[in-house]
């Protein structure tokens, strides 16, 4: 029961003692804790800036392949068109032309010639064959990107189609050759181009060259959609849904690219796969990094307070206990001051004598703190002394308990002084043994008690003299003294009577006795 008592105590105390440092503690840790709430927002925020970034940077990218490969689509077809305004007229060179540029682009699934805009031949020719004789601007027709206005037959890219059973893109070339120096619309030339292998060839989707290395970085984290936004709608209808791509991207905030080129105006649409709110990579390892700094920095703290507490608690306690030593040795310094008390030590296996100032003046020797040789010291003492003094001095040391002397000097002027000694053995906190002690001067003390002990003798003395005399008297008055029979008389000197602390009197044996001037005498029978 009092075990847990002095425990619970314990651990109040403690509690009380660490109240600041877990106040301090608790400050810290707000701290961290709103930096590291800062710092972990920051980096969401950097993530989602670096995401819109990277995916700015890729849609830009893809936007630019895009354009490029429908630029340099049409610029073959219209490298072909010219060929085929100049050779119009021959068949064979024509065709010998359009196979070239078939093994050439491998992603053309079949070039259509259209004289009047009215198909006449497919290459190679066992594709679309059901086609031969139609308009070849049906398809944009249909889409309603194109009328039959001389003025609106103008190169075009649009699709996505379907032929020949695969889906592809196609262009439209218009054809223009000179006759006696004019320049007349001749038909038109339609190239579709396979449409996996110009996403292939755009980094839509993944491809891989004759090395089998991928031809562009993979983009499997975004999603990407491409709508066709160049045909004519309605002014309240929604937009069409994407050709390439899921249209569920509309609700993902997805940045949007344009991508214009000859006849036709498409949107590029990308987002992340998990959208822009996507936790950083670094999360988890970043806040591990804050709460590890958190616990570096508010663990050493919190000692730190608690021992400076501690410390502060300590040195208080110090202070108070030097004030109270001070005011105590005030005190005592008072003490010794006011009864001319000095203080004298002694240290084993020493020589010398420690005096402080008083101790020093009391000895006869200038009023100064310090030490002296034992010889010094025994010389000041008179030789009747000496050997009491230095046995007091060394069999305090050899007692271990406080042992008391006193012995006199003598003075520059002849005088002698009683000192009255008191000292005692210890050992102090460092291991050294000392005999420690207080002198102070008894020579009044000493004079008044030599006083009446003499004054006490006389008095006896006194009292001595005065029973002879009154003895001396009886005998002159009265008759001889009668003494019984066989009693002697012998003489005593007067002297004798005056012995220290004596008594005189007439000792007779069986009767009292007698005296005269110059003694007793004792009668003795005959």
């Amino acid at each position: 029961m009092l075990s847990r008592l002095s425990d619970s105590k314990q651990l109040r105390r403690v509690l009380k003692n660490s109240r600041v440092s877990f106040l301090v503690s608790s400050l810290v840790a707000l701290v961290v804790i709103m930096v590291g709430f800062g710092l972990d927002q920051a980096n969401t925020a950097s993530h989602v800036r670096e995401l819109h970034i990277r995916t700015e940077n890729e849609t830009n990218l893809i936007r630019a392949r895009v354009m490029a490969e429908i630029n340099m689509d049409l610029s073959v077809v219209r490298d072909l068109t010219n060929l085929i305004s100049v050779s119009a007229a021959n068949g064979e060179e024509m065709e010998r032309q359009i196979n070239w540029l078939l093994i050439q682009n491998p992603s053309f699934i079949h070039i259509a010639v259209a004289p009047d805009f009215i198909i006449r031949d497919i290459h190679p020719p066992q594709s679309g064959n059901e086609r031969v004789g139609r308009d070849v601007r049906e398809a944009l027709f249909f889409r309603q990107a194109m009328t039959g206005a001389t003025g609106n037959q103008s190169a075009r890219f649009y699709g996505p189609i379907s032929t020949d059973g695969r889906d592809a893109f196609a262009i439209f070339f218009p054809v223009y050759v000179k006759e006696n120096g004019q320049r007349r619309i001749w038909g038109a030339v339609e190239v579709a181009i396979d449409q996996t292998m110009f996403y292939q060839a755009t980094g839509l989707m993944p491809a891989r060259d004759r090395e089998n290395r991928e031809r562009y970085p993979h983009l499997g984290h975004l999603s990407i959609a491409i709508r066709d936004i160049g045909a004519p709608t309605a002014a309240k209808a929604p937009p069409p849904a994407p050709f390439f791509g899921s249209s569920d991207i509309d609700g993902k905030d997805p940045m949007r690219q344009k991508i214009g080129f000859a006849g036709g105006n498409w949107e590029l649409a990308a987002v992340p796969n998990s959208g822009w709110n996507a936790i950083p990579e670094n999360r988890t390892e970043l806040r591990l990094i804050i709460v590890a700094a958190g616990f570096i920095i508010i663990v050493p703290i919190f000692f730190a307070t608690m021992l400076l507490g501690e410390r502060n608690r300590n040195i208080t306690a110090l202070e108070t206990r030097e004030a109270k030593l001070l005011e105590l040795s005030q005190r005592l310094n008072l003490a010794l001051e006011s009864s001319n008390i000095g203080i004298w030590e002694l240290q084993d296996y020493s020589n010398s004598l420690h005096w402080d100032a008083r101790a020093a003046a009391l000895h006869g020797k200038p009023a100064q703190e310090g030490s002296r040789a034992l010889d010094e010291w025994l010389a000041a003492i008179l030789p009747e002394d000496r050997d009491t003094a230095e046995v007091h001095f060394f069999s305090c040391s050899i007692a271990g308990a406080a042992c008391t002397a006193q012995y006199r000097i003598l003075l520059g002027d002849g005088g002698i002084r009683h000192l009255r000694s008191v000292g005692s053995f210890y050992t102090d906190a460092g291991g050294v043994s000392k005999t420690i002690g207080i002198v102070w001067d008894v020579t009044a003390d000493a004079e008044i008690t030599d006083t009446l002990r003499k004054a006490k003798d006389m008095s006896e003395v006194k009292n001595a003299e005065l029973e002879l005399a009154l003895e001396s008297s009886r005998v002159v008055r009265g008759s001889s003294p009668s003494f019984p029979a066989g009693s002697t008389w012998r003489s005593i000197p007067i002297n004798a009577a005056y012995g220290k602390r004596g008594r005189a009197s007439a000792v007779r044996s069986g009767t009292s006795g007698c005296t005269s001037s110059m003694g007793l005498r004792r009668a003795t029978a005959s």
